[in-house]
Order: structure tokens, then sequence, then C-alpha cells
């Protein structure tokens, strides 16, 4: 039933939508969960008043937040990468355990398992870093798979505007993988 859920998209500059976002729920909400890379603690400073919980996604620990939660899924990431980007009440949910994914995948888990342990070889691979890869690492794991002269199918998944997507494109034409992006 689609009628409990009310949808708003920002424009391009989220600080002329907050006068709006307040005027569709003008009693607040229990939890505002912001993902964008445009939105940092002044976005949700200004909503702080206005929701009772903020959770804030992020992946790349290059901004300042004014959020309860923040959820980082990024491999490896340690809560000393936002040590001054939060405040000290912010509760961090860092790492792969708490990757963002649908039920399908998780239902799928063991029967994938258990398919690549009987299996003796890789045949395919997925590379992604993130729908923008800001660390342009997508290159890297190209060369990589390539020098290491195994015979498989390479999937690239990243965002049609990633900053790298040409390097990514040029990178893939000059190597000899079998390559889709």
């Amino acid at each position: 039933n689609t009628s409990k859920f009310k949808y708003f998209e920002l424009s391009v500059d989220p600080s002329c939508e907050i006068a709006e976002i307040k005027k569709t729920w003008p009693n607040g909400v229990d939890l505002l969960v912001t993902d964008g890379y445009q939105l940092d603690c002044g976005f949700e400073s200004n909503c702080r008043n206005w929701s009772k919980t903020i959770l804030s996604i992020d992946d790349l620990a290059d901004r300042r937040h004014h959020c309860d939660f923040l959820l980082d899924s990024s491999p490896n990431r340690k809560s000393s990468d936002y040590a001054r980007l939060v405040p000290p009440h912010c509760k961090l949910l860092l790492g792969v355990d708490f990757a963002l994914l649908r039920n399908a995948f998780a239902e799928k888990r063991e029967t994938a398992l258990t398919k690549r342990y009987q299996q003796n070889y890789l045949a395919r691979i997925l590379v992604n870093f993130g729908g923008s890869d800001a660390s342009n690492l997508t290159p890297t794991a190209l060369r990589a798979i390539e020098k290491s002269g195994a015979e498989l199918v390479v999937d690239v998944m990243m965002g049609a505007a990633a900053n790298n997507r040409a390097e990514v494109e040029d990178t893939i034409t000059k190597i000899a993988l079998t390559t889709q992006l």
C-alpha cells in the first residue's frame, strides 16, 4: 500500500528544499535518513529541530555531519576516519557488516558459497568501488586482474556520472579482458 509513503525528491540545491520538506511533514519525523554527497552538517543542522533522530549514510569521510548515527559500509573504515567529522554523541555503524543489501542477497549467500567451494576455478569477477569510485581504484583493479593472467569475465559496475568513467573505459580497451561496463 503506497498510501503509507510520501516521497520527496531534493533538487540540486538541498538548502532550498528544507522549507518545502518541513511544509510536507509539518509535525516533523522520528527518523530522517540522509544519503547524498551534497548533504552535510549544514543540511542536517537545519533539520535538527524537526527530526528526532538523524541517520547519515556516507562513504567518503570527507565532510562534517550533524547526525545521531552515521553508516559507512566501506571496507576497513575506522572510527578515527570520522573523529572530527561527527558530534561526540554520534554512534558510528562502520564496515561491511553494515552494508545495505536486499534480503535476496542474504538468502542466496549459502548457495553461492557452496557453489564457490565446489568450483576449483574463478570464472567471473565483479569490480565495484561504489557508484563514483571516489578513490579511482577501478583502473588499478583491472590492471591487476589482467596481470594475474586469469581467464575470466570481468564485470565493472559504476555510476554513469563517475568522474573516472572515461579512464575506466580507456583501461578496458587497452587490456585484454572480457569486460562488461
